[in-house]
């Protein structure tokens, strides 16, 4: 490997050629670790959570060989005044707004848990000493839900939102029901 190295770098007189190239082996043998490292199963996978053949699935019954389904506002369940949608069709992005590390992994437990779909937003520009559930025109029934199944207790905000059905900001003193 030294010879190599060696014999490369003559042939490389520049420094800054020397330089682009170091940085590149640096790069691949950090690649390298990373896909060494990676667990089997992640490894260059077409499409998380899918068999990847009949036999596949077969051999591992706890693969489904269907695509889940991803909810996404642009997919958005009816919004008739007596549809509230299921926990799984909302898309919640949850927003540090002064919330500790730990009150923050109890409340990501508890949205899975209760099985929304969850997305994380950058911190809120603002600490808040409460929390605030802010939702999408039509939805005021399941974010009033989502209020008191998460954080009973938090500010209801109607607001406009192109990304999420409900936009949680979790402030100071917001604590989740232990259960």
């Amino acid at each position: 490997m030294r010879l190599g190295l060696e014999f490369v770098l003559r042939v490389v007189r520049s420094r800054a050629a020397r330089t682009v190239l170091v940085v590149l082996l640096v790069v691949a043998g950090f690649a390298a670790t990373l896909y060494v490292l990676a667990p089997k199963g992640s490894r260059f996978s077409i499409q998380a959570g899918t068999a990847r053949s009949e036999s596949d699935a077969a051999k591992r019954p706890d693969i489904p060989t269907t695509p889940p389904a991803v909810a996404s506002p642009a997919n958005a369940p009816d919004l008739s005044p007596t549809a509230v949608p299921e926990p799984s069709r909302i898309v919640v992005v949850l927003q540090p707004a002064g919330a500790s590390t730990s009150q923050l992994a109890r409340i990501t437990d508890e949205v899975r848990r209760l099985g929304y779909a969850l997305r994380y937003g950058p911190p809120a520009a603002e600490v808040l000493d409460r929390s605030v559930v802010k939702y999408r025109p039509g939805l005021e029934e399941a974010a009033e839900r989502f209020a008191a199944e998460v954080l009973p207790g938090a500010l209801l905000v109607e607001e406009q939102m192109a990304d999420a059905d409900i936009r949680l900001l979790v402030g100071k003193t917001s604590a989740p029901p232990i259960r």
